[in-house]
């Protein structure tokens, strides 16, 4: 305030007087690259949310029973499924891309470009098997002994 005093009120206007935080560690802010990718999985999870939704009113208004157990198994495989689809779409990594990869061919016809996509049925069958005998060692381990 003696600087006011002297006539340099002009200098002293431009303070700002605080408390100042005592904490010698400084806020981490995020890159913007990781920014970009948390608001792309936000709009992911939102379009897959607006498709399944559409999905599901449009199955059951067709008189599919959307509350079967059954159905709700399904459905969890398609919402991920989904959401990978849009995921590639945007360059972002998800695990069922590989999954698809070894279980769909794509072939693109050469004279006119279209594109066909099919299931490796072939493929399928060994997942089929693989889940099995996977399913037959679950249950032998609920008749092991319990060990205290």
């Amino acid at each position: 305030m003696s600087d006011q005093k002297n006539g340099n009120a002009k200098e002293t206007k431009n303070v700002i007087q605080g408390p100042w935080p005592k904490s010698k560690k400084k806020v981490k802010i995020p890159d913007e690259d990781a920014l970009e990718l948390q608001e792309n999985m936000e709009f992911a999870e939102e379009l897959n949310q607006s498709l399944i939704i559409h999905m599901v009113q449009m199955l059951s208004e067709n008189g599919v029973d959307v509350s079967k157990p059954s159905f709700i198994r399904d459905l969890g495989l398609i919402i991920e499924l989904t959401k990978g689809s849009i995921y590639r779409s945007m360059g972002i990594p998800h695990l069922t891309h590989g999954f698809l990869e070894a279980l769909v061919d794509v072939d693109i016809d050469e004279n006119d470009d279209t594109i066909h996509g099919q299931i490796d049925l072939n493929m399928l069958g060994m997942l089929e098997k693989f889940i099995e005998t996977n399913k037959d060692l679950e249950d032998d381990d609920d008749n092991d002994p319990e060990i205290s």
